[in-house]
This record gives structure tokens, C-alpha cells and sequence, in this order.
């Protein structure tokens, strides 16, 4: 026990020594899902955490605001304050936060609130097809037993469905792929897609037409959003879009927008479609409490065997190499660059 903690100990002295600020900084400059702006009541301030990284978001005049949720005077956190004339006050001795007083950039895109500090794209994925009214839309979140590399494999994981969900709600099937494809962009080394067809023998494949023989395309931004998309031959197209929030080391929040032209105008079909995405969640978090934690020993592990439909998982593992849990040490090197730009008056 004693080599491992040493061990352990150089690897993330190791990696403070080498790796530049930017480097650090790294979980924190790309977009980061935080809610549902329909569930944000913009009257009050609401609180928020990615990974060790505590915010508390308010609003002035419709326009969002978020900052530490750690008051810079006796450390009181904030969202138990309230918001008075555009400015967050401190619950603990009335401290007025305004505008000033931001950490990083807050935006609301195609439904949902953004956080990123200093990004490095002017705004967020977007989703094809969000102004489109052929389409119909819903959403929901749901937490899982995951980090987010887990959930990003198993998106792309094609070899899961016929164990994970078969049965009557279920896509799973014993019939393997076809025409597996792998879209790399030159300009873009972290986006990853990838293109198959996949035929389904169960009788939720069989509840919409031609959805039993369908094509599909994933593509991941890295490191937090992704959309899939199913499209049947007669040209109807279902999209299931992720937002991942990392909670925890090993849990992860998706926030899923559903988008699609299937028998729309009707209300069935649009809970159906919620419905439908929830128990495959609910299926994949069933396994996912099944997943060794994140340790030493799983990276030791992982990917010492390949199966059959996994060629792209090089790709994969290749982006994900850079992704790094946003754990103390960064929110630390995150407030020391803060306190650093920041003059608070009294």
C-alpha cells in the first residue's frame, strides 16, 4: 500500500511539473452544460458543481451571472442568498455580488444554461435541426453510476446493445453491424464520428416504421457533448443529443434533448420517445453500477482485451488521453488564476 500512495504521489507531482497552465486550466475552457434554462427560475440563484468546482448562478435583466459559490469575505456559499436589483447578496452579512464579481462566461444556447471559464470557442455545440419545426423536442436528465470517459465509451460501444438492452424496450440485437465507418476532421482533433447500420429484431425496433433497419451516426465534441442520430429509410431521423455534467469522479449527469420527425403533432409519440430514451438509460445505469471505479488498477486493465467492431476505440482512446477529472488541484489553480484578475471593494 505504502509504493502505491508513493506512486501515486510522483504520478500528480509528475504531472504539476510538466503539464503548462493551459494545460490545468483544460476541464474549464470548453462549454459546460449546467441545467435546462426552463428549469431555472431566474428569480433566485441556483447552484451548481463540476466536479470539485462549486458555482452559483443568478440573473440580471434575463442575462445569467455565475461565480464561486464561496463568498470572498467569511466563505459563506450563496445560493441560500438572494438576488436584489441584479446583484446576488450574501445570505451570511449581506455582501453584493454583481457583475463584477463573474467567474468565467454564462450563456443560454438552444435551451440550456452554459458555464466555461475563458472558452475557447465562442459558443457551445449546437444541435442539427433545433429551429426546425418538423421536429418535435423533449428533455430530461438523468445521473449515472459513470465517469464521463465510461459514458463516452459507451456511446460509441456497438458491441453492448445485444447484452445491455434486449427484450421488449430494448434495440439490442444479435446481428452484427454494418458498414462501420470512422469520421475524423483534420481541423478538429477532438471531434470524433462514426457511422454504421444496424438492424434490430426486438418489438420496440418494430413500434416505428423502418426503425427495426435504420443508419446511425454519433458524433462526440469532446470532451462533454454529443448527438446521435437513427434514421429510418423512409427518411425519418431521431436524434438523441448528451450534455455530460461530471457530479463526481465516477458519477456523471446527462442532460438529453430528444429531437425528432417521427408521427409528430401527437402527444403519444412524443412521451413514447422520452420514455423509450429513460429505460435505455435506465438499462445502461444498470451496468454502469456494475463498473470497477476509477483507480490505478482499472486503467492498468482496461483495453487488454478487443473485441470484434472496436477498430475506432483507438481513436477514442486517443482524444480521451487529455481528459482530466476536475478535482481539487484544478478548482485550486482555478481560484489562484481568479483572486489573481480580481479587486474586490468593500
Amino acid at each position: 500500500m505504502t509504493t502505491l500512495f508513493i506512486l501515486l504521489s510522483f504520478l500528480s507531482l509528475t504531472e504539476s511539473l510538466v503539464h503548462p497552465p493551459a494545460f490545468k486550466l483544460a476541464p474549464f475552457n470548453r462549454w459546460q452544460c449546467l441545467d435546462f434554462v426552463e428549469n431555472v427560475d431566474k428569480s433566485k440563484p441556483h447552484p451548481y458543481s463540476i466536479g470539485n468546482l462549486s458555482l452559483v448562478t443568478w440573473y440580471n435583466k434575463n442575462k445569467p451571472i455565475t461565480t464561486i459559490n464561496i463568498c470572498p469575505h467569511m466563505a459563506s456559499t450563496m445560493d441560500g442568498g438572494k438576488v436584489q436589483n441584479g446583484c446576488l447578496v450574501c445570505p451570511y452579512h449581506g455582501f453584493k455580488h454583481d457583475r463584477s464579481s463573474s467567474f468565467g462566461s454564462t450563456m443560454e444556447f438552444q435551451g440550456k444554461l452554459y458555464w466555461s471559464y475563458n472558452p475557447i470557442e465562442k459558443s457551445p455545440p449546437g444541435i442539427p435541426f433545433y429551429d426546425d419545426p418538423s421536429y418535435e423536442t423533449s428533455r430530461f436528465h438523468m445521473d449515472m453510476s459513470a465517469s464521463v470517459p465510461d459514458v463516452v465509451m459507451n456511446v460509441f460501444d456497438l458491441n453492448h446493445p445485444e447484452f445491455v438492452h434486449p427484450g421488449l424496450f430494448g434495440f439490442g440485437s444479435d446481428v452484427p453491424p454494418k458498414n462501420i465507418k470512422v469520421h475524423s476532421y483534420p481541423s478538429r482533433e477532438d471531434v470524433l464520428g462514426l457511422s454504421f447500420e444496424y438492424r434490430a429484431n426486438t418489438v420496440l425496433s418494430h413500434a416505428l416504421p423502418g426503425l427495426h433497419c435504420s443508419k446511425n451516426f454519433h458524433l462526440w465534441n469532446y470532451p462533454h457533448s454529443f448527438w446521435s442520430r437513427v434514421s429510418t429509410p423512409n427518411n425519418q431521423h431521431l436524434y438523441v443529443c448528451l450534455d455530460l455534467l461530471p457530479l463526481e469522479q465516477d458519477r456523471t449527469r446527462l442532460f438529453v434533448t430528444i429531437r425528432h420527425n417521427f408521427l409528430r403533432g401527437l402527444f403519444l409519440p412524443k412521451f413514447f420517445m422520452s420514455s423509450v430514451a429513460r429505460t435505455i438509460l435506465e438499462q445502461d445505469e444498470k451496468q454502469f453500477r456494475k463498473l470497477s471505479k476509477s483507480s490505478l488498477a482499472k486503467a492498468m486493465m482496461i483495453f487488454n482485451v478487443q473485441l470484434p467492431h472496436e477498430d475506432h476505440f483507438a481513436n477514442l482512446r486517443r482524444i480521451l488521453k487529455n481528459y482530466r477529472y476536475p478535482d481539487a488541484n484544478h478548482v485550486a489553480f482555478l481560484v489562484d488564476q481568479y483572486l489573481k484578475e480580481k479587486r474586490f471593494d468593500t
